[in-house]
């Protein structure tokens, strides 16, 4: 794999790259190229020491932030929040692995550019359809309930 150069980071052009992938080194790569197409210079790159301590389960115990905060139903939500670098490198492997997911149309939820609430928009065709089902459902329902009277 080449090395860092600043160039866009399509879908494609991740999933391109990943094929590639064969040593740590290589996916190291790929992530700071990632990381590099959205904060530009501004952004740090990983070094392999800091891949190497992350992925050692040994090593990290001490990653996480734990804190507690209280649920409106009380009771209280324990919370681990990951330190700010390892925050960074889970960040870029959720992309790199995003463009491995190919969501079928009607998944809306945790899918970059759409929302939880685009599926329940309705076109008039649909909120008429809807209308009428219910409109059927219960009469067969009463029917059932009370009979033909």
């Amino acid at each position: 794999m080449s090395e860092l150069s600043l160039i866009d980071m399509t879908k494609e052009t991740i999933l391109s790259e990943a094929r590639n992938i064969q040593t740590l080194h290589d996916l190291l790569v790929l992530l700071n190229k990632i990381k590099l197409d959205e904060l530009g210079t501004k952004g740090h790159p990983f070094t392999m020491p800091q891949l190497n301590y992350f992925i050692n389960p040994k090593r990290n115990k001490n990653n996480y932030k734990t804190f507690t905060i209280p649920k409106k139903s009380g009771g209280i939500r324990h919370i681990y929040a990951p330190n700010r670098i390892l925050k960074s490198l889970l960040t870029y492997t959720n992309k790199l692995l995003q463009a491995f997911y190919d969501e079928p149309p009607f998944v809306t939820g945790f899918i970059p550019g759409k929302s939880i609430t685009d599926n329940a928009e309705f076109t008039p065709k649909e909120i008429m359809s809807l209308i009428l089902t219910l409109r059927i459902s219960f009469q067969v329902y009463r029917k059932q309930e009370y009979g033909d009277a």
